[in-house]
Order: structure tokens, then C-alpha cells, then sequence
């Protein structure tokens, strides 16, 4: 899991400006020392230093942050583009180049064309005429003091062919540089490496489009590495600040998941302080400050395998409970069919230690070959390293096994010769009250406290804490299991007397089937309360897992929702009415909206002026493209329909943390009156977190610019989005496509949303096996009483169909009371859940999702589990149906 969380993380980063104390490192005498590694050709001495410091810095970190970081990388970029005149006939209007140099360019670039750029010679070596004096320190520099010859640069070959720019051609530069000549192109092997993450128009150009300037093409330039050591220390006209990133890329070794807290708080300590780089040559370290969010990104890892392994073991509950069941009802059903042999043995003198000791040999010899092999098939099909505890808890299964099957020997030889009945009786033993009493009590103080802190805290799951969510992953499994085993409880208290009536009703009613089966369900239950016990369980947890795939899947879906606002997004240029046009007269294209923003709109509120952003939006369009929202609301109707007259009052939906009540019309924007008709914390694709006021276009103003740079497009269902992206990227020269279906944090596709799944689906699976399997071993548990009965009720006249009907009606009851219970309960467990576990790190939003049941879903699992449950009974059914009068009627005799 954790290396697919960081697997694109753009690593831990420092940016520092040459101009600042800290950026004193960038003069060519600020670092002392060696390189530590071999760097590019053109290294000079800030670079080697740099690079020497950095990997000390790295070397210097305990694990197991210091295998998580890897080789340090840096360059240097113009806080600026510089405006270089476009090629005549263009369609573009300028170039704007920003400015790299880095001693690592050709480690992750391959040339096309020409050839790398060199250092400038004519600099070799220059004193105080123009640029600065090494020795004396002096950095200052004037334009009309000195003419610099061109500069020697790269660019990607994309780049190159978009703007014009040939091989060879020299442009005038309007800033530091004087003239640029393009000497070589080149092609990123990696658009997405390391390199590319502070120098994004180097792989490729970006195209803007002002409606009233044109077109511009952002590129990056690459200058020798050398460049680093001619670059002033201060603002430089035009071109803003130099300024040089360093980081390490996420590219090393990734921490066990019980190293997340110690990587955790080593990389909070690195960000929380000044770095030492290397030595000043005035005296001192050069210390820089990162800053990356790899805390909270290591922080949400731990929340995702906390809760991620409290509902893997929540969902192991039910199939561990029926497995239980099973394995106490198959050794019942193994030493139920050896009475006669026990008898045998018990008659000859065969103590009740011997036949249990020859038990436990029995078992042992057969139990533990078979969970070593089956713990040898584990490890092989899941592909995990072996660990000791797998296999203690392959010897605790045995140990159990034979534990069952000697306690169940020594009773059946103990109670040879009695026939005792086993009524489902009000009456328990003091033994089993006082553990029943014991289990209420501590699952209600646990629910109570569960329920209390629920409600009493209007943000129960959003206010868990990522501290309290990692202290508390054990604690969290005990709601829920407090709240099935309260079930399990009620449901073994209350099912004889539900058997009892049950057997009333029967008896004054016509018909004798039904009236013996249950009178032998209630006098001699096959298996007693376990069945029901691991019905109530298995059905539970199944229905849980139905509810808890609902509730992620929902989740996730409105926080895709909230972030991008349609089934596809594109941020740029401007969308004009003719972009508009052709995006609606493509095939796959529903509906479409724009979406603007004007960023300095002065509000007046009661008299009181403030700045706030104002969204304009195509209303009508923008909740036709939202219609299908999960658990969130578009932009309400009332904002339609705004007067046009100079004195009417644009209908506006508020940020609620403005604190404007709805109705209220002492609001102003621009002098002109504000009707709120909405307050809204959001409103999907719109950001409104920072207070902002949501107008429809038609409500356009005089003073207002309506200049939409994000485009909503709604898609037809059988719509592909990359090829709408492609069709829209043939008239849309530039911008950033957002697929609805493809955002987020990808939850669902790593190694733990896998494993979350694969849980739910086996969990459902093996719970409805186990159920069929307990209904079985009931059925066969049961099979010689019931035959011996069937027999002697055949030679009375009844029939062999109504025999199979007997069968029948002693499951019936257990599987009808075990359905509902279980239902009961997988209903309330998701509400345990939700209300103490905080989900949003398995969505990827930031509210709470709400608990959804997808009818479908859900009646599919209960579906599983009832066919499951009908198959059993019917085979039970019909081998009843099928036995031999004659057969047991010798047996009866004797």
C-alpha cells in the first residue's frame, strides 16, 4: 500500500530565492566542499557543493526515512517568463520563456536536434566592468552598463515546432539575457519524471488565450548548468527573482506499515526546521527550509490501513463465527456417528480418558498435516513473506479442533446409555447467565459510550482526528462486535419461547407435519443454539459488507463529484460562445457549462465593504450537467431569472461563511443590489470554501468581466471521455482535461482497496458456504432420529412427500428467525460503524459519506444467502424423503 501511495509523490521540496539571506548559496563562493557525485558536464562550483550537501543531508536521516528518500535533484528558475517576439505570421502573439539551468537536464532529455548549450566564454573570467566582481563581492548589474552576447539554450522539440523557433535563430530578449539563441531540441523521456515537476513547460509548451491579447506560448529554456554562477543576487528586471528548487524524490525504499508513524514524524522533523547544506565561506551553515506534504500524505496512509484493517477484521467475524460453528457441529457429527463403537469400547473396559486420549490422536494426526498444508497453500496463492503467527494460528485451529473433538467424546462416553431429551428450555444454567450477564454489560457501556459520542458531537466522524484514528484502530472493532454480540444474546433468549409458540400454534392447527417437526426442533434440536448463533452472524456480517460497499462506492463518487463538477472538466483559456457551440455539436457531448470568476468584485454587506470572488455560471446549463449528482445539490433554480434593468437585484447564492442569511437584500456588488436566494458550503466544481458569491451569466453587470475558464461537460452513458478529450483538444489548443470517473486518490485500485474488496466479496462468499454447510451438518446430525421417526409415522399412513416436508419445517424456523435477526443487525452495524469510524480516507473527500443501501446490492447478498440456505434444506429434504422404511423399523425393533 505504501508504495502505491507515494508511488507519483513529487518528493520533499525547498525553494529558495537567490535574493533571500538563504539564498546566499547560489553565488559562486557561498558552498565549500567536493562533489559526493559525478553531475553533468558544465558543473561548476555551486552545483557540486549542492549536490555533495544535499546527499550528507539524506545520509544524515535515521531510517527509515533515509531509504524513502532518493538522489537529491535541483535547478534554477526565473520567477518570471521573459517576452520573446513570436515568428512573423504566427498565430501566437509572444513567446514566454522561463529560464532553467540544471546540471541534470541530459540524464532525463534526449537531444533531437542540434546540439546541448555551452557556457559563455566570453565570461571567463570577467571582473567588475558590468556583471560583479568575484573577489570583492560586488553583484550589481545595469543593462545599459553591458550587453550580454546570446545566450545558448534548449527547448523540447514540441516546443520548437509549436512556437517557430529554428535551430540556429537568435531573438531578442526584452530582459536579463539581451538575445536567446536556440542551439538543440529535445524530447523528456519521462514527461512525468522527477525533473518535469518544477519545470512544467519543459517537456512540452502551454498554450493560453486572452480574448483580448491572443495566444502566447508558455516554454521552458535550458541554459548551461554554468549559468548558475552568472545569475545577480537580487530582483532582476522583468524577470522576477532567480530561484532554485531542491528535492528528494520519493524513489527509495518504502516503510513497513509499523514504520509509517516513525517515517512519519522523522519527515515532520525535516520540514519543521532549517536544513544544513553545506559551509558558508564567511563562517556557518547554509541551512534551507523544506516544505513537503509527505507527513500528512504518510498520516493518511496510516488512517487507510488502520481503518482498512479494522473492517477486514469486522468482515472476518462472520466467517471465523459459522467456520466455528462448523467445526464444533462436524466433530459433534464424527463422534455422534461413533456412539456404537464408543459403546463397544466403553463396555469392555475403555475409560473415558483412554477413548478421549485416542480422540485427540485421532485428531492431531489428521488435523495438523491438513493446516499446515492449507497454511503452505496460503502463502503461496497470497504471495506473503511467511511469518511465525500464520502458522500459530494454523496450530491454534488444530488445537481447537481436537480440543472439540475430546471434550465431545468424553461427554457422548460419559452420557452412554441416556437418552435425555434436550429441550430449547427458558431456563439456563448458572454457568451461562452469568457469562450472558457479563457480555450485556460490557457491550451496552461500550454502545453506550459509542452512541453518546455520536451524538453529542454534531461532527462525530468528521472530527476524527488522524492521531485518534491510529490510537484507536483496535478500540474501533468493539462497537460493532458489542453490538452483534447483544444481538446474539437476545436472539438465544428469545428463540425458544419464538419455538414454543410457534409449536402452539402448530398443535391446534390441522395437519401433523408441521406440529412434529417443531415439537422436535423445541424437544430434541439437532446442534441446540449453534446453528442459530452462526446464522445471526454469517447473515449480519454478510448484509454489512453489502451496506459497507454502498457507503465507500457512494462516497467516492460525491467526493468525484465535488472536486471536478461534471463528467469531464477543462481548465484554461477562455471559453467563448463559439468554443461553446462546437463542444454541444459534438456526438457524445450531453450538456456543457461555463464557469468564470472575477477575483477583486467589492461586496458591500450592511454597509461594510469587502473583496470577494464572484462566480459567474450558465445556471440552467450547469444543473442540467449535474442532474445525476450523488448526495450533494447544484446551483438552486431562484438564481435565474435576474432582472436587466439598471436597478433590479441579481439573485445570488452566498458561501455560508459569509454569514448572509437567505432573503437578505442589503448586499451589493459593484453599487449593484444582491438578493441571496441560497447559502451553500458548496456547490460542486465551484470552489466556495473561502466565501465567494455564486451569480448566473445573464445577471452580467457593467464593470464585470464574464471571462469562463472552466468548461463542465456532461457526457452521453455510452460516451468514451478520451475521445471526447481528443475531439475537444482539435479546436482547444490548450488547457487541463479532468475525467470525473478517473479522479481521486485511486483508493480503489491499491493494495488495500483490493484487499478491502476481495474481503467483502470472500466474506459473503464463504459466510453463505459456512451457512449451508452448518444447515447441512444440523440436517445430518439429526438424520437417524429423523429417519427412525419418518419410518414409524410411514406405516400410519404418512406419505413420502410429506416426509421430505418434515425435514422441512424443523429447519424453518431457525432459518426464518436467523434471516431476520441477521438482517437486524446488518442494518444497525453500518450506523456503529460510520458513527465511530472515520470512512473519508477510503473516498477520498472530506465529509463523512452517508450510509447507502443499494437495493441491488444488498438483495443480491440476502439473495446468496437464502438460496443457499433454500438448497440445504431441500437436499436435507429430500435424502428424508428417501430413507428406508424397512431399513429402520429392524432398527426400531431391536
Amino acid at each position: 500500500q505504501v508504495p502505491h501511495d507515494i508511488g507519483a509523490y513529487p518528493g520533499i521540496l525547498s525553494e529558495v530565492a537567490v535574493a533571500t539571506p538563504l539564498m546566499s548559496i547560489f553565488s559562486m563562493e557561498t558552498l565549500e566542499g567536493a562533489p559526493a557525485s559525478e553531475l553533468a558536464e558544465g558543473d561548476t562550483r555551486l552545483w557540486a557543493p549542492l549536490d555533495s550537501g544535499l546527499r550528507a543531508l539524506r545520509d544524515a536521516q535515521a531510517e527509515p526515512l533515509r531509504s524513502l528518500l532518493g538522489d537529491p535533484l535541483f535547478l534554477n528558475f526565473t520567477g518570471e517568463s521573459d517576452s520573446v517576439p513570436a515568428t512573423p505570421g504566427s498565430d501566437l502573439r509572444d513567446i514566454r520563456v522561463t529560464v532553467h539551468s540544471s546540471p541534470m537536464l541530459e540524464d532525463h532529455a534526449r537531444l533531437v536536434d542540434g546540439r546541448w548549450p555551452e557556457a559563455m566564454p566570453e565570461l571567463d573570467g570577467y571582473r567588475g566592468d558590468g556583471i560583479w566582481d568575484l573577489e570583492s563581492g560586488n553583484d550589481w548589474f545595469s543593462l545599459e552598463e553591458y550587453e550580454f552576447p546570446p545566450a545558448e539554450f534548449v527547448m523540447s522539440a514540441e516546443a520548437a515546432e509549436r512556437t517557430g523557433w529554428e535551430v540556429g535563430e537568435t531573438r531578442a530578449s526584452a530582459s536579463y539575457f539581451g538575445h536567446l539563441t536556440l542551439v538543440g531540441t529535445f524530447e523528456a523521456l519521462d514527461p512525468a519524471d522527477e525533473l518535469w515537476y518544477r519545470a512544467p513547460y519543459g517537456p512540452a509548451p502551454f498554450i493560453t488565450d486572452d480574448p483580448n491579447l491572443g495566444l502566447s506560448a508558455n516554454v521552458g529554456a535550458f541554459l548551461n548548468p554554468a549559468w548558475s554562477d552568472l545569475l545577480p543576487t537580487y530582483d532582476i528586471p522583468r524577470i522576477g527573482l532567480v530561484r532554485t528548487a531542491m528535492w528528494f524524490p520519493i524513489s527509495g525504499t518504502a516503510p513497513g506499515a509499523g514504520e509509517l508513524e516513525t517515517a512519519r514524524a522523522q519527515a515532520d522533523a525535516l520540514n519543521s526546521a532549517g536544513q544544513p547544506i553545506g559551509l558558508s565561506p564567511r563562517g556557518g551553515d547554509v541551512t534551507v527550509r523544506f516544505d513537503s506534504p509527505l507527513p500528512d500524505l504518510l498520516a493518511g496512509t496510516q488512517d487507510r490501513i488502520a481503518i482498512s484493517g479494522t473492517l477486514i477484521a469486522l468482515l472476518a467475524i462472520g466467517p471465523a463465527v459459522v467456520g466455528a460453528a462448523v467445526l464444533a457441529l462436524g466433530t459433534r457429527l464424527v463422534v455422534d456417528r461413533r456412539r456404537a463403537a464408543l459403546e463397544q469400547l466403553a463396555s469392555r473396559g475403555g475409560s473415558v480418558r483412554q477413548l478421549a486420549g485416542s480422540a485427540a490422536v485421532e485428531g492431531v494426526s489428521i488435523a495438523l498435516p491438513a493446516a499446515l498444508l492449507g497454511a503452505a497453500a496460503a502463502f503461496v496463492l497470497a504471495r506473503v513473506p511467511f511469518a511465525p503467527i500464520d502458522v500459530a494460528a494454523a496450530v491454534a485451529l488444530v488445537v481447537a479442533a481436537v480440543w472439540l473433538l475430546t471434550g465431545t467424546t468424553r461427554a457422548v462416553v460419559r452420557g452412554l446409555g441416556l437418552r435425555a431429551r434436550r429441550d430449547l428450555t427458558r431456563r439456563a444454567g448458572r454457568t451461562r447467565r452469568i457469562v450472558e450477564a457479563t457480555i450485556a454489560v460490557l457491550s451496552l457501556g461500550i454502545l453506550t459510550l459509542a452512541v453518546q459520542a455520536a451524538l453529542t458531537s454534531p461532527e462525530a466522524g468528521e472530527a476524527a482526528t488522524a492521531a485518534a484514528a491510529r490510537a484507536g484502530r483496535g478500540m474501533a472493532l468493539l462497537p460493532p462486535v458489542a453490538l452483534m454480540a447483544i444481538a446474539v444474546i437476545i436472539v438465544v433468549r428469545l428463540y425458544p419461547h419464538l419455538m414454543q409458540w410457534a409449536e402452539g400454534r402448530a398443535r391446534a392447527r390441522r395437519g401433523a407435519v408441521p406440529f412434529v417437526a417443531l415439537a422436535r426442533s423445541t424437544r430434541t434440536p439437532a446442534g441446540g443454539l449453534v446453528p442459530v448463533v452462526a446464522l445471526v452472524v454469517g447473515v449480519s456480517v454478510g448484509l454489512f459488507s453489502a451496506i459497507l460497499t454502498s457507503t465507500v462506492d457512494r462516497g467516492s463518487r460525491a467526493a468525484q463529484w465535488a472536486a471536478v463538477g461534471a463528467d469531464l472538466r477543462l481548465d484554461g483559456p477562455v471559453f467563448t460562445e463559439e468554443v461553446l457551440a462546437q463542444v454541444m455539436a459534438l456526438e457524445d457531448v450531453r450538456e456543457a457549462a461555463r464557469i468564470g470568476q472575477s477575483s477583486s468584485t467589492e461586496l458591500t454587506v450592511g454597509g461594510a465593504r469587502r473583496a470577494v470572488p464572484v462566480v459567474y455560471v450558465d445556471a440552467a446549463a450547469l444543473r442540467e450537467v449535474q442532474r445525476d449528482l450523488v448526495d450533494l445539490e447544484s446551483v438552486p433554480a431562484a438564481i435565474e431569472g435576474a432582472g436587466t434593468g439598471v436597478g433590479d437585484a441579481i439573485s445570488a447564492v452566498a458561501s455560508t461563511s459569509l454569514n448572509v442569511g437567505v432573503g437578505d437584500t442589503s448586499l451589493a456588488l459593484n453599487g449593484t443590489p444582491v438578493e441571496v436566494v441560497a447559502a451553500m458550503d458548496r456547490i460542486p466544481g465551484l470552489g466556495l470554501g473561502s466565501g465567494a458569491v455564486v451569480v448566473d451569466a445573464a445577471a452580467h453587470r457593467d464593470g464585470v468581466t464574464w471571462s469562463p475558464r472552466a468548461l463542465l461537460i456532461a457526457l452521453e452513458p455510452s460516451a468514451d471521455a478520451d475521445a471526447v478529450e481528443e475531439q475537444v483538444s482539435t479546436f482547444v489548443r490548450s488547457g487541463v482535461f479532468t475525467q470525473r470517473e478517473s479522479y481521486g486518490t485511486g483508493f480503489g485500485g491499491s493494495p488495500l482497496g483490493d484487499a478491502l474488496v476481495a474481503t467483502q466479496i470472500g466474506a459473503v462468499a464463504v459466510a453463505a458456504a459456512f451457512v449451508g454447510l452448518v444447515l447441512v451438518l444440523t440436517q445430518m446430525l439429526d438424520a437417524p432420529r429423523r429417519a427412525r421417526v419418518v419410518a414409524v409415522l410411514r406405516t400410519v399412513g404418512l406419505r413420502r412427500q410429506q416426509a421430505s416436508q418434515l425435514a422441512a419445517w424443523e429447519l424453518a424456523p431457525t432459518v426464518a428467525v436467523s434471516l431476520a435477526a441477521g438482517a437486524m443487525v446488518g442494518l444497525l452495524v453500518p450506523w456503529v460503524v460510520s458513527a465511530t469510524t472515520d470512512l473519508t480516507p477510503l473516498t477520498g473527500g472530506d465529509r463523512v459519506p452517508p450510509l447507502a443501501l443499494d437495493p441491488v446490492l444488498v438483495g443480491g447478498v440476502l439473495g446468496v444467502i437464502v438460496a443457499v440456505a433454500t438448497l440445504a434444506v431441500g437436499i436435507s429434504a429430500w435424502v428424508a424423503g428417501r430413507a428406508s422404511i424397512g431399513t429402520e423399523l429392524r432398527e426400531v425393533g431391536e
